[in-house]
């Protein structure tokens, strides 16, 4: 990294004041800005090049599916008399197992597996919460409408990241 010519508090500071319309004028669309100031983290945890935007775009995504498709079969379990707590167990561990594993032997997953393992609990969270528009009424389609809701405000985490880099106007750094 070269030297910032703005500082990065203020770097900050002007990219959330950039965030802020995406949190407070969509209304029901409004974007979760507590998923997106996660992966800007996550942005810089990669090394804060352009890149992570491309592996968060994917991986956050990634994950969040595992979380989707176990509420999807929670959801399907309970509607057919199982009660919650079994439902979520019998979730988990079809699908928690699958993304466990594979963050020990698939590449993709080993490579990005923070922001992996933050989609997964951040489409949970979306979902468990209602923090995402409830654009269809079906009970199946609620996992996936969290899923998309969850991914689009991580992925715009990850602009944020690049946004608040970009806002500092680095100059190369003189030996």
């Amino acid at each position: 990294m070269g030297r910032a010519r703005v500082p990065f508090n203020w770097a900050v500071v002007l990219t959330v004041i950039i965030s802020l319309p995406f949190a407070m004028f969509l209304g029901r669309y409004s974007l979760d800005t507590w998923i997106s100031f996660m992966m800007w983290g996550v942005y810089f945890e990669y090394g804060a090049v352009a890149d992570n935007i491309r592996r968060i775009a994917i991986a956050f995504p990634w994950g969040g599916l595992f979380a989707a498709l176990w509420q999807t079969l929670a959801t399907v379990l309970i509607i057919h008399g199982v009660n919650a707590l079994l439902a979520e167990v019998a979730g988990d561990v079809a699908f928690i197992s699958i993304v466990a594993y594979f963050a020990t032997v698939h590449r993709f997953t080993v490579q990005n597996v923070l922001a992996t393992f933050q989609g997964l609990g951040l489409v949970l969270a979306a979902y468990f919460t209602g923090a995402y528009p409830h654009l269809l009424s079906s009970p199946y389609a609620q996992p996936w409408l969290a899923w998309l809701w969850a991914s689009l405000s991580g992925i715009f985490g990850a602009v944020l990241g690049w946004i608040n880099k970009a806002l500092m106007f680095e100059r190369p750094e003189h030996d």
